[in-house]
């Protein structure tokens, strides 16, 4: 009867090591993702308070006010989509982050779009 239950043995130990309950699922997208994403918009921030400053004592165009209001509310919608991506990342390290980080990167991309626009009238 023993030997028997070797391969019972051996199949539950094999079958164990395959459905393990510890084991992690790799997020495709990882840190470094949201990361790079909150550079550019750190960076992008900065960029547009100095031309949003350029704007304000009219060396830029005047149509710059339109530019400057819609980043503003780009930067309220931007910050808001990072910390959800990043509080998501943080919490749920094995679930598919690919939705909440996108719509940051989506914003961060509208927002300098903007940055661009204004910069644009510099010249």
């Amino acid at each position: 009867t023993m030997k028997r239950l070797i391969p019972v043995f051996a199949l539950t130990l094999l079958l164990a090591g395959c459905i393990n309950p510890l084991s992690t699922v790799t997020n495709p997208v990882n840190t470094s993702k949201l990361y790079q994403a909150e550079l550019v918009f750190d960076s992008g921030v900065v960029s547009f308070n100095e031309l949003k400053g350029l704007c304000a004592r009219r060396v830029l165009p005047s149509k710059c006010r339109t530019y400057v209001v819609q980043g503003q509310s780009l930067i309220k919608k931007a910050s808001a989509a990072d910390v959800a991506a990043r509080n998501f990342v943080d919490k749920s390290p094995t679930l598919d982050a690919t939705n909440v980080v996108q719509a940051f990167t989506e914003l961060v991309s509208d927002f300098q779009n903007r940055v661009d626009s204004l910069s644009a009238m510099k010249q």
